[in-house]
């Protein structure tokens, strides 16, 4: 069930992804950039888990850190978390060498895989109350979305 929150996220989302995509990412603010990682991430993830995450390159690290700025430490802990598996805490940028060390962890640690996935989605109403307030609180910068 959608929460109230949704569709506000969303179409904020979808506005400064047109932006993007028009303007370039210089065009996107600081406080703006934390809708765009997180409501990616959350959709990516909810899609696929973190295998989809990394099959679409996204940031694993400032997906965390967006995560913190809202006050969802548990799911930036859950990203941490994932990113300790990567050897000396790199993410190759690199697709087939990223992707090869993914499937290990899926073969090796599925079991830790899956419960932090499971973790992540517990948050998700969580991500959303708190996404949607962080709109509300930066209201002035997303307005400016409307006006642009």
């Amino acid at each position: 069930m959608r929460s109230k929150d949704f569709d506000m996220i969303n179409a904020t989302y979808c506005m400064l992804v047109d932006r993007e995509k028009q303007r370039g990412s210089d065009s996107i603010t600081d406080i703006e950039r934390v809708v765009l990682l997180i409501w990616h991430a959350s959709g990516i993830i909810e899609n696929g888990g973190f295998r989809y995450f990394f099959e679409c390159g996204l940031l694993l690290r400032e997906t965390a850190e967006a995560y913190a700025r809202i006050g969802v430490e548990e799911v930036a802990s859950i990203f941490r978390r994932v990113n300790d598996l990567f050897p000396g805490h790199e993410i190759p940028a690199d697709y087939d060498e990223r992707m090869a060390l993914v499937d290990k962890f899926y073969q090796q640690q599925a079991d830790l895989l899956s419960h932090l996935e499971g973790e992540f989605y517990s948050r998700d109403g969580l991500m959303e109350k708190q996404l949607g307030g962080w709109i509300r609180v930066h209201r002035d910068v997303f307005r400016a979305i409307d006006a642009a």
